[in-house]
């Protein structure tokens, strides 16, 4: 099975459940690295995620696929934790959650010398986002985003 409609098909099969038991599926990957196949799930709370939070979370999820027949064919390694401090942004949920926050932005090509900006992010649409960095507003189009995660701020 492809990696994207892995993905989909882990989303939709596990996204509810794990709302009802308090978490948010942030993302799955469905990888392979060298000659072993990863299932990685990423969840968040408001409570934040600990290290029983991911264990409640993998029983779940191991205790349903363990049911399936042939889950998939090749084997995998089931991993579940938090995506971090700096979580990517790459859904519109998730960029609509980092509205007011602090994040860092990479460009497929420089704007003024630089592909990578950090700031508050302020405004976003379809089209375009407004970061706040360094006093200055700028405003970047989606399309020449190459990627995006939470930033801290020290």
């Amino acid at each position: 099975m492809k990696s994207h409609q892995m993905e989909l098909r882990m989303e939709e099969r596990f996204s509810s459940g794990l709302q009802e038991m308090g978490y948010q599926l942030r993302d799955v990957e469905w990888v392979k690295e060298h000659q072993d196949w990863y299932l990685r799930f990423f969840i968040s709370s408001p409570a934040g995620i600990g290290i029983d939070d991911c264990e409640r979370v993998s029983r779940h999820i191991e205790e349903i696929l363990d049911q399936e027949e042939n889950f998939p064919p090749e084997g995998y390694t089931l991993e579940v934790s938090s995506p971090g401090l700096e979580a990517p942004l790459k859904k519109p949920s998730h960029w609509e959650e980092a509205l007011d926050r602090y994040i860092t932005v990479n460009l497929y090509s420089k704007v003024d010398g630089k592909k990578q900006y950090t700031g508050w992010l302020r405004e976003l649409d379809d089209e375009e986002i407004v970061l706040e960095t360094g006093g200055d507003r700028r405003t970047f189009e989606r399309k020449k985003i190459a990627g995006a995660h939470l930033a801290v701020e020290f």
